[in-house]
């Protein structure tokens, strides 16, 4: 909570004391202990240990400077001092208005023969005696200014906003999810729902990503100033709020300032009006409504006993962005009987409204083509309501031919348009890739081949990972088919050896400074962190100036991941390991380094990349080459020409084995193998073989390569 407690009174007084009393001393910061950081205890004239004075300037200058980290983040803190001076009042007055905090303090007085005779059991905590007199007279004049409040019980300093004077003299109460620019869908709700008899709780993430940011505000505000209205923070509020109090410099979305400024501009939003919203905005709303307590914050926590959270943990929720399920899950094992929770912010998994009996998730990813989501709690009964959000994506301007002459922020909203394309949402990060349909019926176009493994960072509006533009094996499509291709490649061609994993990509958010490990969909999937594992235990990224270079100027390092423990494929690997494939760099249209700087980036990094089999100059080479290498033990081959088209080509002995895979896994579901179900027959001896000696049970558990080697044993 954005709560600073200062507490008052000489040495001796019992501050400590009160302090553990009240199990409150993880949230503290102590001039004195800091000085024990800066200095160790000294002697004194009289044979005595105590803490160093002279310390004293670096230990409050130590203090204020952790003070205002944790500020920044919103942690209730308690200043452990005497503070018998106003200029530390003054500080923190300056500090709290920065960081929106409200100030308490608490006093301790004591007689001054008290504090002498506790001066003597201090230890080397003990002052001089004539500091102790100073302190005590001091506190005799001392007043205290008034815009700090005075507290008896820590209890009140934690600003829960329970209205059981209000509850159940409305008649409904309405908790609205995030709108994000949105405004015509709260209009609907609004003109449909909206009376002076019923209290509304908006979520926050108000502004940014929509087309209407302006409407939505001149709305909110409106309505604000009705007594039914509570208004919660969320994190893109930071941003409005900044500019509101002409800090445009402070102000780092890219999303915000070329695009939810130019309207707010445009429309000529009063920053007098909205400075005073954002001040109203709070961390959460915690009520009391016929029976039923109801918890609403804007990212999500997994307990309703709040009152110390850190502000940022309310906002932003607890945990990893997309650990919303394991968060409502644990609310809803430990939360009482009809306690209910609403938070937004968070649905990676695009989850309905309802998580579970007492929690729900108001994040309809309304400016991605969902609804604004709203919950209706009435006398009787619990409502969820939706508003769609399709208004916008109508009559839009035909989608351009060549996406690759287009800017990245035009590219955000041809693929958010784009029906085959999927989005999903890690914070700041949407990682952008085709869906199945698009692969099963091949709807393929230049925006559906750019969708795979494309990481966007959509407040900077800065691609920050990428793979490669999707590419397709010979034959599978008109253009890859072998009578096609004499005319289309551009020599020379040259050969990979396609190896046998999963894709990582490694890139780099520059707005969160932060390393990004990648799956073709994922910074957070299972495969991105095997990925991050094996990686880091070859090479240290982080500590790698060459690499963290090349990444911080806008590239990114793609990987052929082998992970024999948790993804074995078909072709046999001896150890886990990643193979560089490449260094892309991250624009729109797809350019890498040639072979010959990768292999000596990957030289001097040390690490493993693609192996480089042939180069021909002539077509007729080309089909010399496959004719002899198509019975290899490997996958395959990666054909890339002098423009970059590439295409790629499975071998002989990886069909048959993944042919073979396919099989056993209809042998697991119960499903008969027939002889003809077979390529050949030495597949057919190899199903046999899987059939006789291992139960169901058995195949379930192991890999194909371990199968296939027992069958060479066999053979």
């Amino acid at each position: 909570m954005r709560n600073l407690l200062i507490l008052v009174g000489a040495p001796g007084s019992g501050k400590s004391t009160w302090l553990k009393n009240n199990t409150l001393e993880e949230y503290v910061l102590s001039p004195d202990e800091l000085r024990l950081l800066h200095a160790s205890p000294e002697l004194t004239i009289t044979g005595e240990y105590t803490i160093p004075q002279s310390a004293s300037k670096d230990a409050w200058n130590s203090m204020f400077a952790f003070l205002e980290k944790r500020m920044k983040q919103g942690h209730f803190t308690i200043i452990d001092a005497t503070h018998t001076k106003l200029s530390y009042f003054q500080k923190y007055k300056k500090l709290a208005e920065k960081y929106r905090y409200r100030m308490w303090y608490k006093k301790f007085d004591c007689s001054l023969d008290v504090l002498n005779e506790r001066n003597i059991n201090r230890g080397y905590k003990n002052v001089p005696p004539d500091v102790i007199n100073r302190f005590y007279d001091q506190m005799q004049t001392l007043e205290i200014p008034s815009y700090v409040t005075e507290i008896h019980n820590v209890d009140e300093t934690f600003e829960y906003v329970n209205i059981d004077t209000v509850t159940n003299d409305y008649k409904n109460v309405f908790v609205i999810g995030d709108i994000h620019g949105v405004h015509t869908p709260l209009d609907e709700f609004l003109r449909t729902f909206y009376d002076k008899q019923s209290l509304y709780i908006f979520l926050g993430d108000y502004v940014d990503r929509g087309k209407e940011n302006a409407q939505v505000m001149k709305k909110l505000i409106e309505i604000s100033k009705n007594d039914n209205c509570i208004f919660l923070e969320g994190n893109h509020e930071t941003h409005l709020r900044k500019w509101s109090n002409n800090e445009p410099d402070e102000i780092r979305s890219k999303q915000f300032k070329d695009v939810t400024l130019k309207e707010l501009d445009e429309e000529k939003l009063s920053k007098k009006d909205t400075r005073q919203f954002c001040r109203n905005l709070r961390l959460f709303s915690y009520i009391h409504f016929h029976g039923n307590n109801i918890l609403c914050c804007h990212g999500g926590v997994p307990h309703y006993n709040i009152d110390k959270l850190p502000a940022h943990q309310l906002i932003k929720g607890v945990g990893n962005y997309k650990d919303y399920l394991t968060v409502a899950e644990s609310f809803q094992n430990t939360c009482p009987e009809n306690t209910y929770q609403l938070f937004g912010h968070r649905n990676t998994e695009s989850s309905s409204t309802r998580l579970s009996n007492n929690v729900f998730n108001l994040n309809g990813d309304i400016e991605l083509k969902g609804a604004l989501r709203v919950v209706k709690f009435s006398n009787d009964s619990i409502e969820e309501l939706e508003f769609e959000s399709d208004y916008m994506f109508k009559n839009t301007k035909k989608l351009p031919k060549n996406i690759e002459k287009i800017s990245e922020e035009v590219l955000i909203n041809v693929l958010r348009q784009n029906d085959n394309i999927r989005e999903k949402v890690f914070e700041n990060i949407s990682s952008f890739n085709f869906d199945k349909k698009t692969f099963y019926n091949r709807i393929w176009n230049d925006q559906t081949v750019k969708a795979r493994g494309l990481f966007i960072n959509t407040h900077t509006n800065k691609i920050v990972a990428r793979s490669y533009d999707k590419f397709f094996n010979i034959s599978e499509r008109r253009e890859t088919e072998f009578q096609n291709l004499k005319q289309t490649f551009s020599y020379s061609i040259k050969a990979y050896k396609k190896e046998n994993g999963f894709l990582g990509i490694l890139g780099y958010d520059e707005e969160a400074h932060k390393l990004l490990f990648c799956s073709k969909s994922s910074p957070e999937s299972p495969y991105a962190k095997y990925f991050e594992d094996i990686l880091q235990d070859t090479i240290n990224v982080k500590n790698n100036t060459l690499m963290m270079s090349l990444l911080k100027g806008g590239h990114s390092f793609v990987f052929e991941v082998i992970d024999i423990k948790n993804d074995p494929h078909i072709i046999e690997y001896k150890e886990s390991k990643v193979i560089l494939l490449d260094i892309i760099r991250n624009n729109i249209k797809f350019s890498c380094f040639d072979y010959v700087q990768l292999c000596s980036i990957a030289n001097k990094l040390n690490i493993e990349h693609k192996q480089l089999e042939s180069t021909f100059e002539s077509y007729n080479e080309f089909l010399r080459f496959i004719d002899m290498n198509k019975k290899n033990e490997n996958e395959g081959f990666v054909f890339v020409d002098n423009n970059n088209f590439t295409v790629k080509l499975k071998n002989d002995y990886y069909n048959q084995w993944k042919h073979s895979r396919m099989l056993i896994d209809k042998i697991i579901k119960g499903i008969k193998i027939k002889i003809s179900d077979c390529i050949n027959i030495e597949e057919n001896t190899f199903i046999n073989f899987v059939t006789n000696k291992y139960s169901i049970e058995d195949l379930q558990n192991m890999s194909l390569i371990e199968l296939r080697n027992e069958f060479k044993i066999i053979m």
